[in-house]
C-alpha cells in the first residue's frame, strides 16, 4: 500500500501536481497567449507591422504598394485642383479680349504657349505673323512687342522689325524670363472704380502678357500685369484664319 502511494505521489510531481479546474483554465490561457505571441512575431517579420516591432496594427493595416501609389496620386490630384482654383481666383478680371487703342504698353508673348492654339504652327510661322501685324496694324503702333521662346541652344535675341524675339536657351525657362521682363519696368495701375473692366482700369505703361498658362498668369498678375488668352491674341495677328474658322462653323 505504501509503495502504491509513493508511486502515485512521484507521478503527480512529474506532471506538475494535481490540476483542478482553475489550473486547467490558466494552462489554456497560457497556450492562447503563446499562440497570439507567435502570430504577432510572424506578422511583424512579414512586414505587416513596423519593422522589428513584431506587432500588427489591426485597425490601420498597411496598404499594398499599388494601393499606396493610387492614394498618393489621388492626393496629388486634389492638391493640383486646389492650386488651380487659387490661380483662377487670382487672375479673375485680369483678362483682355481686345488690345487697347491710344495707349502705350508692353506686350509680352509666351511663344510656346501660343503655338498650342492650333496644330502645325511653328516658331517661324508665329514670328512671321506677329511681325507682320506689328508693322501693319495700328493697334501695335505704340506697343513694345516681345516674343519669348524656350530653346535648347544658346540664348539669342533677334529683331524682326519692331518685334523683339528672344530665345531663352538651354536651362532657362521662358516663364522666368517673362517675369524678369515684367520686373524691369514699374507698372502703374489706376485707382479707379472697383467694378471697372480690365481694359478700363489699364493705363499707359502697363504690361500685357499673352498666355493661357494659369500658373504663369497668376505670377504675372502678382507683378501688376494684365493678361490675354492665346486665342484672342492669335485672332489679332491672324484674322484671316480666324474668319475662316468661323465660316466652317
Amino acid at each position: 500500500m505504501w509503495l502504491l502511494l509513493a508511486l502515485a505521489t512521484t507521478l503527480l510531481k512529474a506532471n506538475g501536481g494535481w490540476r483542478g479546474p482553475e489550473s486547467k483554465l490558466a494552462g489554456r490561457r497560457s497556450v492562447c497567449a503563446n499562440f497570439h505571441r507567435r502570430v504577432r512575431l510572424r506578422s511583424g517579420a512579414r512586414g505587416f507591422g513596423e519593422k522589428g516591432s513584431g506587432s500588427y496594427d489591426y485597425e490601420q493595416p498597411q496598404l499594398k504598394p499599388r494601393e499606396l501609389k493610387k492614394a498618393r496620386e489621388a492626393a496629388l490630384r486634389v492638391e493640383r485642383t486646389k492650386q488651380r482654383d487659387e490661380w483662377r481666383e487670382q487672375t479673375r478680371g485680369k483678362y483682355l479680349t481686345e488690345l487697347p487703342l491710344g495707349k502705350s504698353f508692353r506686350l509680352v508673348v509666351d511663344g510656346n504657349n501660343v503655338m498650342g492654339v492650333s496644330k502645325g504652327i511653328t516658331k517661324a510661322d508665329l514670328m512671321r505673323k506677329f511681325a507682320k501685324a506689328v508693322e501693319s496694324d495700328l493697334r501695335f503702333s505704340s506697343v513694345e512687342s516681345i516674343l519669348i521662346f524656350d530653346s535648347r541652344g544658346r540664348p539669342s535675341l533677334e529683331n524682326k522689325g519692331k518685334l523683339e524675339v528672344f530665345f531663352c536657351g538651354k536651362g532657362t525657362q521662358a516663364d522666368d524670363v517673362i517675369i524678369e521682363v515684367l520686373m524691369e519696368q514699374p507698372v502703374r495701375l489706376e485707382d479707379g472704380r472697383r467694378e471697372a473692366s480690365a481694359s478700363e482700369s489699364m493705363v499707359s505703361g502697363t504690361s500685357i502678357v499673352v498666355t493661357s498658362d494659369l500658373e504663369l498668369g497668376a505670377r504675372c498678375v502678382s507683378k501688376g500685369a494684365f493678361l490675354m488668352r492665346r486665342d484672342d491674341f492669335y485672332r489679332h495677328i491672324a484674322p484671316e484664319e480666324h474668319s475662316a474658322d468661323l465660316d466652317l462653323v
